[in-house]
């Protein structure tokens, strides 16, 4: 539909399909998968391609855990209730328990690394059945629709309805789906034609949820008006495809040409089929023919050259250190305006991961909640302190600094331990305290050098 006033404006867009697949494909690559680059070799050489070897490189899946690498280890969280004030110390434990037992730091790992190029992870808290246990899934795009509200559509407990893909049996062959319908009426498994509650029988649920869905989100950048999903990492997938077949294509080009093709002039089929060739033979030859060895040439170096610009290219754009996927030497000062590109980016991961840690307390509130069918679980702003890798510094200086911070008050002791251990702050000053003992045990029993 376009505006009678201007044909360019358009009042209708229709969702591509191509979203969709291209999110599987995403998926399948860091899953270290390239099963599509044999779709992709029969289009492209659809006479060869069964004579071609597949030369794939995990360039999706570096991209991934280059840049994801906040939950490398576990980060430290605290809790705040809305006045301000720590939560108690007895719910911060059961917390802590609880995330474990639920393993929150290695979806959240998978789901971070997936972020980077899937831009939308939809994670959902689900009962197991049976027992009175939770379970967490997390879904990439092209494995749950969802229908947004228009204007805010960014807002998960906004939506209409989700509808996630969910496995339902399977068995050493295959994998059979199932439908997760999820809306403001009820929630439901639609499987072989039967329909299931997911929290209650009839499908409805607990009051403890107040209309609200047990869904979150991560998020790295903004989607587009009116969409729930953010743009896919398109040009990180065509890198990968550029890189599997440019690499299977020079492999193909080198091979044959590495072998010398021989040509017998003037002579019938019959005469060149039994010639015999070796060293102890002697070629009997008419005047009139000619024997002789042709070699071929593959000039592949500027084809693989140019791959190789376009990889590079690739990576400096999306923050990732060039020299892990290109040949040749980086200045010292492109190293360092590589540290701050990728500082810059995983700035950016921790606010998008904050911001979902925030939008799963949110869920697992409501759940816990429903479990003891009261509201013991208060609302709570969730502080997060991921223990990454700092920027290169001078270790002397760096120390210097942390001991002017402490002066100066801006920080203290315990909470520089309590972030970078990621313990809490209490098991931070017993740690400092009897550290400081010990040091003062071995200065009193002159085993300390000056």
């Amino acid at each position: 539909m376009k505006s009678p006033m201007t044909p360019n404006f358009l009042l209708r867009q229709r969702r591509e399909t191509d979203f969709w697949k291209m999110s599987k494909i995403l998926d399948e690559f860091y899953q270290r998968d390239f099963s599509s680059i044999v779709d992709t070799m029969k289009g492209l050489f659809p006479r060869s391609w069964q004579d071609r070897l597949q030369a794939d490189v995990p360039v999706v899946e570096s991209a991934c855990k280059a840049v994801a690498v906040q939950y490398r280890q576990p980060p430290a969280r605290r809790y705040f209730a809305p006045n301000g004030d720590p939560i108690s110390a007895n719910q911060a434990a059961a917390l802590g328990r609880l995330y474990q037992a639920l393993g929150v730091n290695r979806v959240f790992k998978i789901a971070s690394e997936k972020m980077v190029v899937q831009r939308t992870i939809v994670g959902c808290i689900l009962p197991q059945p049976g027992t009175n246990r939770s379970t967490i899934m997390t879904f990439s795009p092209y494995e749950v629709e969802v229908d947004p509200h228009p204007i805010m559509n960014e807002d998960p407990q906004m939506v209409r309805e989700y509808r996630f893909r969910v496995p339902m049996s399977a068995d050493y062959e295959q994998i059979d789906f199932g439908l997760l319908r999820m809306n403001k009426d009820g929630a439901f498994y639609e499987f072989q034609g039967k329909k299931t509650g997911v929290f209650q029988e009839d499908g409805g649920y607990p009051k403890e949820f107040e209309g609200r869905y047990p869904v979150f989100v991560f998020r790295l950048g903004e989607p587009p008006k009116g969409s729930f999903f953010c743009s896919l990492a398109s040009d990180v997938m065509e890198a990968q495809q550029v890189v599997s077949v440019a690499a299977s294509d020079a492999l193909h080009a080198s091979r044959y040409a590495s072998w010398g093709q021989r040509v017998l002039t003037n002579a019938d089929r019959g005469q060149a089929e039994n010639l015999q060739l070796g060293a102890e033979t002697i070629l009997g030859l008419d005047e009139e023919q000619n024997f002789s060895i042709v070699n071929g040439q593959a000039n592949v170096k500027q084809y693989l050259e140019v791959i190789e610009h376009h990889l590079k290219y690739v990576s400096l754009h999306n923050h990732l250190h060039p020299s892990a996927f290109v040949s040749g030497n980086l200045t010292g000062l492109s190293k360092q305006m590589d540290l701050y590109d990728r500082q810059a980016i995983r700035s950016d991961m921790i606010a998008s991961l904050e911001a979902g840690e925030q939008s799963f307390y949110n869920a697992l509130r409501m759940v816990l909640n429903a479990g003891v069918r009261a509201d013991s679980w208060p609302a709570a702003r969730v502080e997060v302190q991921y223990q990454v890798e700092e920027m290169p510094q001078n270790v002397l200086q760096e120390a210097q600094a942390r001991v002017l911070d402490f002066k100066a008050g801006i920080q203290s002791p315990f909470e520089y331990v309590a972030r970078t251990r990621g313990i809490s702050l209490e098991e931070a000053r017993e740690l400092v305290e009897k550290n400081a003992q010990e040091y003062r045990d071995l200065e009193a029993a002159g085993m300390v050098a000056e």
